[in-house]
């Protein structure tokens, strides 16, 4: 009967191998260390890492990102239903590590090491916590790369469960961080009326992409004349060059004003993207009449002053000199 059933035995593996030599070519051509046959009996585990779409994006210097992982593995291979049942209880060894990241964000992963049963079918979670520093470039897609490993499990004859690796890539994006910078030199000032004055304005962009600048002045008073730039561009420090520049508001004031208080907005935009704004900057620069038209005016009046005293004392005098002759 043994005889018999082991006959059977034989002529059945015979018949598997002549109708399906592809399948077990395959398995047999995969295992290059060692003999072939002996593959059949081994579990070629399929690690596969996913995460839902992130739809924040990642601010410099204050944001975080936590994007869960899910891990799970499949068995590939022949006759994985009965290897699974076989080795159900064989445990796996997987591990999450980083294997290539911005040199502008920090990473790490929470939950990175995990032992299951190779017939666990559920999948873990990891968490990757992603943040980046000013230097991030605004816009820009981040890739994480992030390697799952699991370790060789080995069996008296055979291995049992195959080693697997593969390197995913974790996508986020930057977010745009503005941040401005003004220098004024001195913000009461002394000028002359009707003569031009250049009031320069040094502006720096400190943030993580380029901008678009407007300069707006606020109830210009009537009699009064200025001049300025309607938008410049500036690039980022990221870029390394272009980030700074000095832009000149020229003022003709009336002839006669004591001090005037000049209300200036400093708006700026992703360039490009105006609708991505930074907040504004407003400040206040006070005018102040250098005297020279008050001095002129003041001129003016006493020579007005003189010349209508000597007139009257020209009336008077001639007013007596009649009145004597007529007496």
């Amino acid at each position: 009967m043994l005889k018999k059933l082991s006959m059977i035995v034989v002529i059945f593996f015979i018949l598997f191998l002549i109708i399906s030599p592809n399948v077990l070519s395959n398995e047999l051509t995969e295992n290059r260390n060692g003999f072939g046959f002996r593959s059949i009996f081994s579990v070629n585990p399929l690690i596969i890492i996913e995460y839902d779409p992130i739809e924040e994006f990642l601010k410099p210097n204050s944001g975080v990102l936590e994007i869960p992982l899910t891990t799970s593995f499949e068995i590939g291979g022949l006759f994985r239903n009965l290897k699974t049942l076989l080795f159900r209880n064989t445990m796996i060894q997987i591990e999450l590590s980083i294997e290539d990241k911005p040199n502008w964000c920090e990473v790490s992963i929470e939950n990175p090491h995990v032992q299951l049963p190779l017939g666990h079918t559920e999948p873990f979670i990891s968490i990757l916590t992603v943040t980046c520093n000013q230097n991030a470039p605004a816009f820009h897609q981040g890739i994480v790369k992030v390697k799952v490993e699991s370790k060789e499990v080995k069996g008296i004859f055979f291995t049992r469960v195959r080693q697997f690796e593969k390197v995913f890539d974790i996508s986020f994006v930057v977010d745009f961080r503005p941040h401005l910078s003004l220098e004024i030199q001195d913000p009461f000032m002394k000028i002359p009326p009707l003569i031009e004055t250049t009031i320069p304005i040094t502006i720096e962009n400190f943030g993580n992409g380029p901008i678009f600048v407007t300069i707006e002045i606020d109830d210009i008073y009537e009699n009064w004349n200025f001049v300025y730039p309607i938008g410049i561009d500036l690039n980022s420090p990221i870029s390394g060059k272009g980030y700074k520049k000095e832009v000149e508001i020229k003022v003709i004031p009336p002839k006669y004003f004591i001090n005037q208080t000049i209300n200036i907005t400093i708006n700026h935009s992703y360039l490009g993207k105006p609708n991505v704004q930074g907040e504004p900057i407003s400040f206040s620069l006070v005018l102040q009449n250098n005297d020279s038209s008050l001095q002129e005016g003041f001129g003016i009046t006493l020579i007005s002053i003189i010349i209508a005293g000597i007139f009257i004392i020209s009336f008077i005098s001639r007013f007596f000199k009649r009145k004597q002759h007529i007496k």
